[in-house]
């Protein structure tokens, strides 16, 4: 039957492509640029693709090469040299060519009547650059990028020039080699809505849209009904072709049909059509990059980073960011902003910027706001508006390392950087960090906690090397012992490395000992009760806990100790238990834990939701503080010590009334053998009832 050869790069091609498919019917789709293969639809059976221009002599070779039964022209209306070599190559050889022709809207021939619709109807383009120079105010060409260079050469004012193109490479360097700028150029996928063409318009400041007679396919009553809503003329080069040069879409396939003998389908809306209209949308997403400048000193900023910024139309970032690289990009827009929405809310008011990059210092991979803009513009429901491209940049802590002569591969790696970091939790279990700080108050108080946690016997021997103002003139590297921290006097940027030989006590598990607590005469749960609820609380490194009724805080030590990621918070209200917890929180320097004076439930109102919640003393308001708690997170974890039997038959009650997941009851009871003389007696410890249970949002 032979195949049909179909030179596409049009909706008129795809849709033909698909429907040849769809019946069964081989075709070859030729298509003139690497953009026009992805505006096909992928992977069509009996559909081979063919990408790349070609001219007479190729296309009379490329015919001789397949076994071709007919030729369909199906590019665009404008491409009139394509359609001449086309046509002349198939005489040549003998073939059969079919002009596909794009069904057009009625436009008024009279030009009063054209004129009073907001039109002015040129027959070719020299026409309409010549009405446009006689006429003041912007111009928007939505002509495509192939016209632009010459628009540009034949306007008397090319600075009032705007051009809205494809997101191609070729398009957006047609329009730079005509002279325009960044701000001029719109790289933008349609098929366009009214109201984007609108917003278009408006961000141009047009006085006239300048377009081509391109039919519904080419988005052309979009066009023109934006341009009439916001009063602006549209100057519409008239279509070349005339109703004789070719046939339509169903012409087309009643003559496909007469000459092929087989029935062919024209389902327009198959799920190839649907995967081409999520392609287009992917195409005409706006790519963001966000680059990581390294240290700041231009000579570190990587050579894909350098180039992202070389091409950007806007920059955004800190102020000290942007500073540092304009040296790379003098003339460029730049905004001083770091903030998701802020950005986002910048492109959306200008939608001319089609290469912003965000700057974030060091790596992006690293301690990296990069990661929170992800983050906030997938909450914000935009993700699919945008293409997020990652450049990595040379990481602080490396470029430190390097000068410093100090490894980093067995170094745990900590940020203090606008977040909370329980330096001291973390040097229990490592014997080296390096540390991102925000300022020299931090880099003190840091001294203050390696002081208070060496003076404990928690580290030993700790000394801290000190990064300063890294890669700038003034850079500095020095070591110092923790209480010399304090006397730095410097404002600037600091990195630190803590190195120390071991911490006293590394311990994994919980179980500290009765002794090693500072009691007095406030209630304390016992070590062996203590480990066994911290067990059923099931604590992770990053949980947030509540002590209730913490008394001495011996549980609320433990659990800090094991949350060194997170936070515990410790309520108390009476005066000599809150006083010893302040003193064991200091004896064990435990940064991460929050003393709260106050009763349950009013005194946990203002905290973060936890994650898990003990309970040791409620003052009879245990149902109140259950309830709060389940509030605050349905999937809380809870534990409850019940000593008297009162307690315990409330809480079985509450097990009961209340819509908790998963409870448990475990009795405890223990001895422990003390000496009597030459003999060791028992000596039994107090029964304690552990119940433990989720939330109802388990």
């Amino acid at each position: 039957m032979g195949k049909i050869f179909i030179f596409a790069g049009t909706s008129e091609g795809r849709r033909l492509a698909e429907d040849l498919s769809a019946s069964g019917i081989e075709c070859i789709v030729s298509v003139a640029t690497e953009y026009g293969a992805l505006t096909m639809t992928p992977d069509l059976p009996g559909v081979r693709l063919l990408t790349g221009r070609m001219d007479r002599e190729k296309m009379k070779a490329r015919f001789a090469e397949e076994e071709i039964r007919c030729v369909v022209d199906a590019t665009h209306p404008f491409a009139v040299l394509a359609t001449r070599e086309i046509r002349a190559a198939c005489e040549e050889v003998g073939l059969h060519c079919i002009r596909l022709l794009r069904s057009m809207e009625t436009l008024p021939e009279d030009k009063d009547e054209a004129e009073a619709s907001g039109l002015f109807l040129a027959e070719d383009l020299d026409a309409a650059v010549s009405f446009l120079n006689g006429k003041a105010g912007n111009i928007l060409a939505m002509t495509g990028a192939k016209e632009i260079g010459r628009i540009a050469r034949e306007l008397s004012e090319p600075s009032r020039l705007y051009a809205r193109v494809l997101p191609s490479k070729d398009s957006i360097g047609a329009c730079e080699e005509a002279g325009l700028s960044g701000k001029q150029i719109f790289a933008m996928q349609g098929p366009f809505s009214e109201e984007m063409n609108i917003a278009t318009l408006k961000a141009t400041q047009a006085a006239f849209l300048l377009t081509k007679e391109t039919g519904a396919a080419g988005g052309f009553p979009e066009k023109l009904s934006a341009a009439k809503k916001l009063g602006i003329t549209a100057v519409v080069i008239r279509n070349p072709e005339s109703k004789k040069d070719g046939l339509s879409y169903d012409e087309v396939i009643k003559e496909l049909k007469k000459m092929l003998g087989k029935e062919i389908r024209t389902e327009t809306e198959t799920m190839e059509n649907t995967q081409i209209k999520e392609q287009s949308l992917s195409i005409s997403k706006v790519g963001i990059t966000l680059a990581g400048i390294g240290p700041g000193e231009l000579s570190l900023i990587t050579g894909a980073v350098k180039g992202a910024i070389e091409e950007a139309d806007i920059l955004f970032g800190a102020e000290r960011l942007i500073e540092a690289v304009r040296p790379l990009a003098p003339g460029t827009d730049a905004l001083p902003v770091y903030q998701t929405e802020k950005i986002l809310a910048h492109l959306s008011a200008h939608p001319e910027y089609h290469a912003p990059v965000v700057l974030f210092s060091g790596d992006t991979g690293f301690y990296s706001g990069a990661l929170s803009f992800v983050r906030d513009l997938k909450n914000a429901g935009r993700e699919d508006q945008y293409e997020v491209r990652f450049l990595c940049g040379i990481s602080s802590i490396v470029y430190f390392c390097s000068r410093a002569k100090l490894s980093w591969h067995d170094v745990t790696l900590l940020s203090r950087h606008g977040r909370d970091c329980n330096v001291i939790g973390h040097l229990r279990h490592t014997k080296k960090a390096l540390l991102l700080v925000s300022s020299l108050n931090e880099v003190k108080e840091i001294g203050k906690e390696l002081s208070a946690a060496k003076n404990a016997g928690i580290i030993t021997e700790p000394e801290v090397t000190i990064g300063y103002q890294l890669s700038y003139p003034e850079e500095e590297l020095c070591t110092l012992l923790p209480e010399e921290l304090e006397s730095l006097t410097k404002e600037g940027l600091y990195i630190l490395y803590i190195a120390h030989q071991g911490s006293a006590d590394a311990r994994i598990t919980p179980g500290l000992s009765d002794a090693a607590f500072l009691r007095g005469k406030a209630p304390m749960t016992k070590e062996e009760v203590r480990a066994v609820s911290l067990c059923k609380l099931r604590l992770s490194t990053d949980s947030i806990v509540y002590d209730i009724g913490a008394g001495t805080g011996s549980v609320s030590i433990e659990a800090a100790l094991l949350a060194r990621d997170g936070a515990v918070y410790a309520v108390e209200f009476k005066d000599e238990a809150y006083a010893l917890m302040e003193q064991n929180k200091e004896k064990f320097c435990t940064g991460n834990l929050h003393l709260i004076k106050g009763k349950a439930p009013e005194a946990l109102d203002q905290l973060p939701a936890p994650t898990h919640a003990f309970i040791g003393g409620s003052a009879g308001n245990m149902e109140e503080i259950l309830q709060l708690l389940f509030a605050k997170n349905p999937k809380v974890r809870v534990v409850v010590n019940c000593i008297a039997l009162e307690t315990i038959s409330q809480m079985t009650a509450l097990i009961k009334k209340l819509p908790v997941r998963n409870p448990e009851v475990v009795q405890l009871t223990c001895a422990r053998a003390n000496p009597i003389g030459s003999y060791h007696l028992l000596q039994s410890e107090n029964p304690i009832f552990i119940v433990s249970f989720d939330g109802p949002g388990f």
